[in-house]
């Protein structure tokens, strides 16, 4: 019976930490897509950013 326990303990726990991980790295992973959001808002703000395409003049 304890070892039963023991296993159910040491599954919850690694479910736990799962889950734990899984959280912070949307928590941690929201800033970028803050950031990349405002980067958009600037450029759209300053003007279109247009690279000239480059041309095959051969």
């Amino acid at each position: 019976m304890l070892i039963l326990l023991v296993i159910t303990a040491v599954a919850l726990s690694l479910a736990a930490e799962f889950l734990y991980a899984y959280v912070e790295e949307i928590r941690d992973g929201g800033w970028v897509r803050d950031d990349v959001r405002e980067h958009h808002e600037i450029v759209r703000v300053i003007g279109r950013v247009a690279f000239k395409p480059i041309r095959d003049d051969a």
